[in-house]
Parts: structure tokens; sequence; C-alpha cells
């Protein structure tokens, strides 16, 4: 009998003891290999890609090109850090190593650190998942994908007497936060996924239509939002009031992820912000498509993302700046 992929030996390989065990030396290295693998650690300057020297005492390098100094984390979702290397890597593994995710107010405990650094820490990660799937295509001809939208956020509570209640399935009694997470993914081993956020199941048909490639085979419910894919791609769709799948026209790879996001709010975070809803979904999406890589294998993809991608524009620094309007 098989067993679940996370209670096999092939789901380990890396955790807290083995960072306890590294030296100063093995982590610089590490985060080298992960944000230079096509040179195997050796440094590349930022600016114009040539090689570069170093690192010196302050572990820093000089380009041999342009002469131009710089750190491991110039230019990277780390850039301008306060945290050692050794913290952001148990950062890592314990986001990465977690089924259902963590909450920055948790590993705030357990790293002793303000929350709010987690916090931005943790969208500074979900920025690099942002930038690697910004322009992902996914489908081609002949290949199947499935799509489907989940409300989240903008629970309206029921008053406490009846007569004061009011029908909350009409659009008129619902709340304005409330979003609508639209997927599509492909139905293969190896499938990835595609995420928007939209008002409406309506706004994400255009997400798709420009991201499932021509000759697309899509399977959708009986939402009438899918109404205007027929124009571009072979779209079959399921009744569910009739039948949940007939064994070929199914959204569950859909529903598996939408099971992931819902795990992941109800089980950690417990709201989510609309504002910030779509780097919470490409998380789920991250860790839906990378299910079945191992623990290290897992944090050097997550270190090679954000090493490889410019600083989030939102969570730039330490910690987030909002500026408050004068009254």
């Amino acid at each position: 009998m098989s067993i679940h992929f996370l209670l096999s030996a092939a789901s380990r390989g890396f955790g807290l003891l083995h960072i306890m065990q590294m030296s100063d030396a093995d982590i610089f290295a590490l985060f080298c290999r992960a944000r230079w693998p096509s040179t195997q650690g050796a440094a590349i300057c930022p600016d114009c890609n040539m090689p570069a020297t170093g690192p010196d005492a302050r572990k820093r390098f000089k380009c041999k090109w342009c002469a131009r100094n710089f750190s491991l984390t110039s230019r990277t979702a780390f850039h301008g850090r306060k945290l050692s290397l050794r913290q952001l890597l148990v950062v890592v593994t314990l986001w990465a190593t977690a089924a259902k995710g963590t909450s920055a107010a948790q590993l705030s405990r357990q790293l002793d650190v303000n929350h709010r650094t987690t916090f931005a820490l943790f969208h500074k990660l979900r920025h690099s998942f942002l930038v690697e799937c910004s322009d992902r295509q996914i489908g081609g001809e002949g290949e199947e994908v499935e799509f489907d939208g989940c409300y989240i956020g903008g629970h309206v509570r029921k008053a406490n007497w009846r007569k004061n209640r009011r029908d909350r399935r009409k659009a008129r009694n619902k709340s304005p936060k409330r979003r609508v997470v639209i997927v599509g993914r492909e139905r293969k081993p190896t499938g990835r996924t595609i995420v928007t956020v939209a008002p409406t199941e309506a706004g994400g048909v255009p997400f798709l239509a420009r991201r499932m490639r021509p000759g697309t085979i899509g399977y959708g419910d009986e939402a009438p939002s899918w109404n205007d894919l027929h124009a571009t791609h072979e779209i079959y769709r399921i009744n569910h009031e009739e039948v949940y799948s007939d064994g070929v026209a199914c959204s569950n790879q859909a529903e598996s992820f939408f099971s992931r996001l819902r795990k992941l709010e109800r089980g950690q975070h417990h709201r989510i912000s609309g504002h910030h809803l779509h780097r919470y979904a490409v998380e789920a999406a991250f860790r839906e498509d990378h299910r079945r890589l191992s623990a290290l294998e897992l944090v050097m993809l997550i270190l090679h993302l954000a090493l490889n991608c410019g600083p989030d524009p939102e969570f730039r620094g330490y910690q987030r700046r909002v500026r408050k309007p004068r009254r």
C-alpha cells in the first residue's frame, strides 16, 4: 500500500537540525549556489552579467568589468535585510516545509522578532512567486485545462434577531469586500497553475483567454461566465446539479487548489485581506504545483526565486511604509 508523499522519506532531507549543524560559511555558500546556479555559486554582476571577484572580509563582491561592489542580496527580494542569512534560511525552511503554510505571528514568536518583520518577509517571498508566473502560459494543442472560481472574504454576519435578518444570497446584501479567485490548472502530473483575483467570475474570463494557448481543451462548471471562452477554445461544461464528474468532464484539479487555499486561510491566517488576496492565491498555487518536491529541493527553489527577482515595490526595505494623508 502506497503512503502519502509527506509521510515518505523522499519528502524529507533538510530541516532545522541541518541548519543548526551548518557553519556561517556553509550557509553563505548555499545562498550563492541558489542565486547563481549556472556558475556553481560563482558571483556574477547584476549590472553587466560579468564574473566578479570575492567575497572579501565584508562578504562583498566586485565586478571585474564595471568595478561595481555588490552583496549577496543586492537587488533581490532580501534587499535591505536586517536578518542574518541563518535567520532567513530558517524562515524559508519553516515556510517551505509547512503543509498548510505558516502565519507571520507564529514565526515572529519562534524567531523572537517583530510581527511586521515576518509579515513583510512572507510577502517578499510571495512577490518572487508573482514574478515567476507573471507571463506563464498553460495548455496547448490538445492539452486539457480545468478552470473555476472561488469566493473569498466578505463574510456578512447574521443579525441576532430574526426580524432584522436579510437574505445574504442577494447581491445588495453582500459585502463589497468579497472577491473571487479564478484558477486555471493543467490536467497532467507536471501541470502548472495560473490564478487571478477579480470582483466576479466574469472578470477572470479575459485572463483565462489570454493565458491559455490556442487549441486548449477547457473544463468548467455551468456558470454562464465561461460562455465567452467558447469563441477561442474548446470548452466542456459540467452540470454539478446532475453529476459531479463523469470521469473526464470534471474540475477536480481546480477543486484541489481551492481546498489548499481554504486550508491556508482557515488553518493558518484566519483572515486574508482583499488587497493581498492575489499574493496568497499565488502562494497556494506554488505549493500545489511543487507538492512533490523534497524539503531541500523546495528550499533551494524558493531561495533561487527570491534571489533572482527585484525588490518588492510594496514591501521595499525593512518594513512596509504607508504614507498617511495629511489632515
